[in-house]
């Protein structure tokens, strides 16, 4: 204090005070949340990039066509036919893994889909259903029936006791380069219904739609959950809808409504409702196209939480020999 006050006397300049020493941030350190929500929003910013690539197309708001069904049940593949009387053969496909046991002490009963090159099915939800992803696209002839993929959206709806967002990094990492869709995938976080309502209540939409629905209950925590005895079940399908043109002619075609006799549950054992009811749709379909006169089966709203298929006959003809030919 006092040097200071001699030196003002003196006319000495006080000593400027040392640099302040700038100091380094540190971040805080990132949880998994912090990961997992980058990457949302990431995806959510490639969508929107997406969507505003996509056509604006004048589509019919009530319903949309189903142009190609394939469904893996356990002990059969349903591809592109099925007649209604063949349908009970396939609920005999049961097992029992000792790893899954009932509340009783007995072995769960099971309807597991076979894969040749997996002896000994995963337990865990995500690895079961990368198994089951895995089978699907090499074995499903319907990915090469696609006659245009820059015109298909694909939906994924995802697999019990799997994480959405887990399911749809999964799904694309092992989605085969040759059948990239040009609408992109998105994942369905709803039912069948509402899910239809909402793709129809879009003019912002691919023609072309993809709906990848695989479930398995034959897993540790479903089994955990299952109050219900019946076997515990496994299903892949691939259902291909395409939207069909707003048009102000009205439908003159026959219509009846569709009676499926046959509940999928006895098929594909317990799975999942959204999986359930696409396997409802797959069935009804491929019960349509095996019908006389190869009728077509049109998926509409019937209410916001359910949908409903009709029939929609096609006339039969009978092929006409050519002229001249002997008859």
């Amino acid at each position: 204090m006092k040097n200071s006050f001699l030196n003002r006397l003196l006319g000495k300049p006080a000593p400027l005070p040392p640099p302040a020493v700038p100091r380094q941030y540190v971040a805080p350190p990132r949880c998994m949340y912090d990961r997992i929500s980058e990457k949302r929003l990431a995806q959510e910013a490639a969508q929107r990039l997406l969507d505003r690539a996509k056509p604006r197309g004048n589509f019919c708001p009530q319903s949309v066509s189903v142009e190609d069904v394939w469904l893996r049940l356990p002990g059969h593949s349903l591809d592109p036919r099925l007649p209604v009387q063949d349908l009970p053969r396939h609920a005999n496909a049961l097992s029992h893994d000792s790893r899954l046991m009932a509340a009783d002490g007995s072995r769960r009963l099971l309807r597991r889909i076979e894969i040749d090159a997996i002896p000994l099915p995963s337990i865990e939800p995500l690895t079961r259903a990368i198994e089951l992803l895995r089978a699907t696209l090499t074995q499903c002839p319907l990915l090469d029936r696609v006659a245009d993929w820059t015109q298909v959206e694909v939906h994924l709806f995802p697999p019990s006791h799997v994480d959405p967002l887990v399911w749809f990094e999964t799904v694309v990492s092992v989605w085969p380069q040759a059948w990239l869709p040009g609408g992109g995938f998105r994942i369905a976080g709803q039912a069948p219904g509402p899910w239809l309502a909402e793709l129809l209540s879009s003019k912002l939409s691919m023609p072309d739609h993809l709906c990848l629905s695989i479930d398995s209950w034959a897993t540790l925590p479903a089994n955990a959950h299952a109050a219900d005895p019946a076997p515990l079940g496994e299903v892949a399908s691939l259902v291909s809808l395409k939207r069909d043109a707003r048009t102000d002619t009205p439908n003159t075609a026959p219509e009846q409504t569709f009676n499926q006799q046959v509940q999928a549950p006895s098929l594909c054992g317990q799975v999942g409702t959204v999986a359930a009811e696409w396997t409802r749709t797959a069935l009804g379909c491929l019960a349509a196209r095996a019908a006389y006169g190869h009728a077509r089966w049109v998926l509409e709203l019937t209410e916001s939480g359910s949908s409903s298929g009709s029939i929609i006959a096609a006339p039969h003809t009978v092929p006409t020999a050519p002229t001249g030919s002997p008859t």
